[in-house]
């Protein structure tokens, strides 16, 4: 079996990366700007963020993921991720990275400041996102994919 942790650690090193979009660094530019300044991403979000910055649609994907295996994690982190996720697997790849510095961080949500530091960098080009991605399938087993399976995000890893 490969674990949710294992997969988010494959992100964590996933080679060679790209550089971000305009669209990824305004997002993350507006996101350090709300983060530093003291300002409740949540109180943000509600606020429209910022003018011309749209909810990454694949947001949601990877927040329920996260929500329904009770996997900690920091809004904003998880906003600026989803930025860089164009379909929902990639989304899904990007709860395992979440999970997996979760994990490392004494299963707490790793804070937004965390998240750029492991992808300071860029995040990984779409090979790296393809290699991860077949990792983590295991042909002729329902779900075919680990992170499609509930035991790949255990309880162990994540204790209430």
């Amino acid at each position: 079996m490969k674990t949710a942790i294992e997969v988010g650690n494959d992100m964590l090193k996933a080679k060679p990366v790209r550089t971000m979009t305009r669209a990824e660094a305004e997002i993350l530019l507006a996101l350090t700007m709300i983060t530093k300044s003291g300002r409740s991403f949540a109180d943000a979000l509600a606020g429209g963020l910022a003018k011309g910055i749209p909810m990454p649609p694949t947001y949601e994907i990877l927040s329920k993921r996260l929500d329904y295996h009770k996997v900690p994690y920091d809004a904003a982190a998880a906003f600026w991720l989803s930025s860089c996720s164009d379909r929902p697997g990639t989304a899904v790849l990007y709860a395992a990275a979440l999970a997996a510095l979760a994990h490392r961080n004494g299963n707490k949500a790793a804070s937004f400041d965390d998240v750029v530091d492991a992808f300071a960098m860029g995040v990984p080009d779409e090979p790296a996102l393809q290699k991860v991605w077949e990792s983590q399938k295991r042909p002729g087993h329902v779900p075919d994919n680990w992170l499609d399976d509930p035991e790949a995000w255990t309880a162990r890893q994540f204790p209430d």
